[in-house]
């Protein structure tokens, strides 16, 4: 744009006008005062106006700038919390899946387990002599072996087991039993001082020290339980004012009243006699080839130091006599012997058949003892 000034005509006035951008000029419409005289434009109020319109711009621009400031914060505040929201949910998605692959992988291993458990319950069983994993002489001693499988191999019964229930009442009974064999072995190693664990573990309490110069015992059959068709062992001892010359001196009964608690190592002279009475069936006679026909009687002792548990001591079997025509027979067993006997050992009597046992006649069926040395 020129800046050279223009002239001033009759008709025609141009005024020289410079804003805050450039110079630049303006033409003037004339206007005539009175003689003809011109009036121009008052210069002060232009540029004020010019400036007053310059200010409002800058403002405007300032605002403006303000705003996008403003708005360029809150895009930014928002694409972070995007961002973040983005970050977090592929995290929980990474984090799902991993534990989504972790838990089929426990699923997997579990069932691997189960699988294999199953396998060891089918092929793998564990099996034992019975008496290795008996706590005491009689049945009812360890109930528990009821619950394990049996079988009979070379004459001896074999408990098994094969579940895991059965596993655990097994690994029981062996654990109890290793307890009460280190018991009795140190009782027989250390009379004067036995273990401490023993009377927790359950075994019987005995006598401490050595003097027992007199030891002995005599005790007659009382009466014996009904139910006890296929366990021959005598379970009702009597000792008192109603069994007249029995006693128990320096020595006890176990506390079921069953056996005799040898207080101490040493020589014991053992005797036992029991008197039967059969009563016969004419409609079913007996045969003479039938082992049913002998009856025996032993005297028994009991360890947990014995490698199956019970020793028998001493024996004696009675053939029954036949005849065609006979209504009832009696006999008539007696044993004894000076044995060698171990502190703890529980000595107990045992027939063939409890239920021949002559019941009536007092005296007829006794056990006793003396120490010898």
């Amino acid at each position: 744009m020129s800046t050279t000034r223009k002239e001033l005509y009759a008709d025609q006035q141009f005024v020289r006008t410079e804003s805050s951008m450039d110079t630049q000029y303006e033409e003037i419409t004339p206007t005539l005062m009175g003689n003809g005289h011109f009036i121009a434009p008052n210069c002060q109020a232009v540029f004020e106006s010019e400036q007053k319109r310059n200010k409002k711009h800058d403002d405007t621009c300032e605002l403006n700038v303000i705003r996008l400031k403003k708005m360029t914060k809150i895009v930014i505040i928002i694409t972070i919390m995007f961002v973040s929201c983005a970050v977090v949910t592929l995290t929980a998605i990474g984090m799902n899946a991993s534990q989504q692959t972790k838990i089929k992988e426990l699923q997997t291993t579990t069932e691997n387990l189960r699988n294999r458990l199953a396998q060891l319950e089918e092929n793998a069983t564990l099996c034992m002599p019975c008496a290795e994993l008996s706590l005491g002489p009689y049945p009812e001693d360890t109930p528990d072996v009821a619950q394990l499988l049996k079988h009979v191999e070379n004459g001896q019964q074999i408990c098994c087991a094969k579940t895991v229930s059965q596993t655990s009442i097994f690994l029981n009974l062996f654990a109890k039993r290793k307890q009460l064999e280190k018991c009795a072995q140190d009782a027989i190693n250390a009379e004067n001082r036995p273990s401490g664990n023993c009377n927790s573990s359950g075994s019987p309490h005995i006598p401490s020290g050595n003097s027992f110069s007199n030891v002995s015992a005599h005790m007659l059959a009382g009466p014996q339980p009904n139910n006890l068709s296929l366990d021959g062992r005598i379970r009702n001892w009597s000792i008192g004012p109603t069994a007249p010359g029995t006693h128990l001196t320096n020595i006890r009964l176990s506390s079921d009243n069953r056996s005799l608690v040898i207080p101490e190592s040493g020589r014991y002279f053992l005797y036992s006699q029991v008197g039967f009475l059969v009563y016969y069936n004419q409609e079913a006679p007996l045969d003479p080839q039938s082992p049913a026909q002998s009856l025996f009687h032993s005297v028994f002792r009991y360890n947990f130091i014995y490698p199956l548990g019970d020793e028998e001591l001493l024996r004696s079997d009675v053939t029954q006599c036949w005849e065609q025509k006979k209504d009832y027979g009696r006999y008539t067993s007696y044993v004894g012997a000076s044995v060698q006997l171990n502190k703890g050992d529980l000595v107990y009597v045992k027939v063939s058949k409890i239920g021949f046992l002559s019941r009536d006649e007092q005296g007829l069926t006794y056990f006793g003892l003396f120490k010898i040395a």
